[in-house]
């Protein structure tokens, strides 16, 4: 099938051993086996496997509340069996339908442990150093913005600051290093003076602050609340061409000024040749939605506007890069101005597969002639 990728690092959450190799392949095909692999990971990793059980009683009551203690045990031998084998954490585990899947099934799943291994060989460390500072990425990708954005880290950038705020009375502010919009507030107008403002806002340590983003009325319908975004993956082939993975809408609920699943969101598989959506939106806690909660707009069949300008746009930011980036999640809005970049990531989870409950590994694979283990 191509070139062989092994493992581009330690993978804490596994222990690289020829017993656990031959304890995992007999979990593989007897289900009274994984007791046995299970009982491997309790004696030579007691302190991963006893914090590991305080997440697992907390998701199966999520998840399946109410279940008596004979299936919660079997829930939880099979669980820590699929971290362990799978790298697949406890929520994903109900999020991919795990408990419905053999073992080749559940080899299919880019899970959060084993995602590390694509993102390793798709992309240089140059540009993971570049993604991991929004003040960086700005600079990169300064036309794709089409906003005001300026890094504040110390009080070296009060005159910045000044000349900022002159302009924008109300702003969005952002941890340096954050993800999943944690940390994210809006900077409401205030007749604080300019000082008060920005030691206010720098007190956890320095952040991004942008120009507020004024979506379209198409894309704001779903969720006026928050800036609704569409997630669209790009993979760079080894012959160059660009092919949109996955794409999927993400739309805020409730009060929530932000869009990304981990915060609450809901997303929904978006097809890459139409724009429109093909099924139902989730959440990462599970919970499925045929409408918006809060605007009751239906999901299926939500058509993404000037899907063919958003396709365009994303083959121009991908170009942006050399052959060092692989693969890249955008967030992209659609504004006044047309399609805008939010930020690149190149650590997103596969969050497509919550919703079609279908594994990316193998198509992504085949795409880049790559085998990951």
């Amino acid at each position: 099938m191509g070139t062989k990728i092994t493992n581009s690092r330690i993978a804490k959450w596994r222990i690289e051993s020829d017993e656990e190799k031959r304890l995992a392949t007999l979990a593989d095909k007897y289900e009274e086996e994984k007791i046995n692999y299970v009982n491997y990971y309790r004696e030579n990793d007691p302190v991963y496997y006893e914090k590991g059980m305080k997440m697992i009683e907390k998701v199966l009551d999520e998840f399946r509340g109410g279940i008596d203690d004979t299936e919660r045990q079997k829930y939880i031998v099979d669980m820590i069996y699929s971290l362990h084998r799978f790298g697949c954490m406890y929520n994903e585990y109900f999020l991919f339908g795990f408990e419905n899947l053999n073992t080749r099934g559940r080899g299919q799943f880019i899970t959060d442990k084993n995602r590390y291994f694509f993102y390793d060989a798709l992309n240089s460390d140059e540009n993971f150093m570049l993604f991991k500072s929004k003040e960086r990425t700005y600079a990169k990708f300064k036309d794709f913005y089409k906003r005001d954005v300026i890094l504040v880290s110390s009080s070296d950038d009060f005159d910045t600051f000044c000349s900022f705020r002159e302009k924008h009375q109300e702003f969005i502010v952002k941890p340096q290093t954050g993800h999943q919009g944690r940390g994210v507030f809006i900077e409401h107008k205030s007749y604080d003076n300019d000082r008060k403002v920005f030691e206010r806002i720098i007190k956890d340590g320095p952040v991004v602050i942008e120009e507020l983003v004024k979506q379209a009325e198409e894309m704001a319908k779903l969720h006026p609340e928050s800036v609704n975004t569409v997630r669209i993956p790009t993979v760079k082939t080894p012959k160059g061409e660009i092919i949109l993975f996955h794409p999927r809408l993400r739309v805020g609920i409730g009060s929530s000024i932000v869009d990304n699943a981990g915060s609450g969101g809901i997303i929904a598989p978006v097809d890459p040749e139409t724009g429109i959506v093909t099924q139902q939106g989730i959440t990462e806690h599970g919970k499925y939605y045929l409408r918006h909660p809060d605007t009751g707009v239906v999901f299926p069949g939500f058509q993404v506007p000037k899907w063919n300008e958003a396709v365009r746009f994303v083959n121009d930011l991908a170009n942006v890069l050399g052959s060092g980036a692989g693969y890249v999640g955008w967030d992209c809005a659609l504004t006044e101005k047309g399609w805008i970049m939010l930020e690149g990531n190149l650590y997103g989870q596969f969050g497509d597969q919550y919703a079609t409950k279908i594994g990316d590994k193998n198509e992504l694979e085949e795409i880049l002639g790559l085998h990951f283990e």
